[in-house]
């Protein structure tokens, strides 16, 4: 039997709580297949009563851990667990194939993250404002930061160190229904209650009032983050109410739309994404194809349909809603599909055990 222990911030943060998600509910299947998963967040000596020790990214932000004076403190802790545990992992819990923590490379032995680009070799480039595409806007657009973010996160990494960086999952797993927003806030604060998966989708065949919902903030530090934003609220400036609205609301128009826009946030990933899938509308996104990310939900005129980075073909997108009808219904149904595969299935669940025990095998 290999003990695992994860290290969480304290006050768990939602994308910790996606990452312990999957393992949660399935953590009577992994113990089966020879994996006890303890969920930690402090740094008593038991922290160390592992094989394995996986340390969040939020429980170092948490903490303090990148600034000046606490950055020798965590990798002094790195190399003390180095000499008490057999393997030390981080876990890069952002939704972002960039702002990465690369320093820790040399002190991990396998470094995961749910959202990766796809050349990999990339990563070998500095990128403004620690992300590629806010590194797009910045070179095409010539949009600055007043806060190009943290050193840490524009660390340029060893070519060979690469090898350790590994794609784990996304954010897909928790539930993203209108009460399971409520529902999981609970649970981060109240361990003993169940993991509550969504208990069903919206029908996408079901009458549509609106053939599209884009409620979305621009306020953003961030002017490489938020540019994209701005400009697709001024294409649709005459076309559709983009200010935000109360979550009510916000979900009931998502059910009454044929497709939902979703463009990036501090990440490619949002999770309007997978709210969208929930219910029963296409998902029309900036392309990411660059990114790659387990579960994949984002195939092109399959799981979903992209626009450019530029909005050239952003109103066109639009334009061809109606005329889609069928096609749309079809790729909203197979998102669905995909999505509850992992979600609800027997085999999906093993898939996801099996993955996991994967990333958590070692070369001596």
């Amino acid at each position: 039997m290999q003990t695992i222990n994860i290290l969480l911030s304290s006050s768990m943060s939602k994308n910790e709580y996606a990452f312990i998600f999957p393992l949660g509910v399935n953590q009577g299947k992994l113990q089966s297949l020879g994996l006890r998963i303890n969920f930690v967040s402090g740094l008593s000596a038991k922290v160390f009563d592992c094989n394995v020790l996986i340390v969040s990214s939020h429980f170092a932000r948490q903490n303090d851990w990148w600034s000046e004076s606490k950055k020798d403190f965590m990798f002094k802790f790195f190399e003390n667990a180095k000499t008490r545990i057999d393997h030390l992992v981080w876990a890069d819990m952002g939704d972002s194939t960039g702002a990465t923590h690369f320093e820790v490379l040399k002190y991990v032995c396998k470094y995961l993250k749910g959202a990766l680009l796809k050349n990999r070799k990339l990563y070998l480039n500095f990128h403004y404002g620690s992300r590629y595409f806010t590194d797009y806007y910045h070179r095409n657009y010539q949009i600055e930061d007043t806060d190009p973010g943290e050193p840490h996160l524009n660390f340029i990494p060893a070519e060979g160190d690469l090898q350790k960086v590994q794609l784990s999952w996304n954010q897909a797993f928790i539930n993203y229904s209108y009460l399971g927003f409520y529902y999981d806030r609970v649970k981060r604060k109240v361990n003993f209650l169940p993991y509550a998966h969504i208990g069903s989708f919206s029908p996408p065949e079901s009458k549509k009032s609106s053939h599209l919902q884009c409620r979305i903030s621009a306020n953003y530090r961030r002017n490489t983050v938020a540019f994209q934003r701005k400009r697709i609220r001024e294409e649709l400036r005459n076309r559709i109410p983009t200010n935000r609205v109360n979550r009510r609301k916000f979900f009931a128009e998502m059910k009454q739309s044929r497709v939902v826009l979703s463009p990036f946030g501090w990440g490619e990933i949002c999770y309007r994404d997978f709210e969208a899938i929930v219910a029963g509308a296409v998902l029309l996104k900036p392309d990411v194809s660059h990114m790659e990310t387990w579960p994949d939900l984002y195939i092109e005129n399959k799981t979903c349909i992209y626009f450019d980075w530029d909005l050239s073909n952003l109103v066109e997108s639009i334009h061809e809603i109606d005329s889609r009808e069928k096609e749309l219904i079809s790729i909203a149904k197979e998102s669905q599909r995909a999505y509850g595969y992992y979600l609800f299935d027997r085999n999906g669940k093993q898939e996801f055990c099996e993955r996991f025990c994967t990333l958590m095998s070692f070369e001596d």
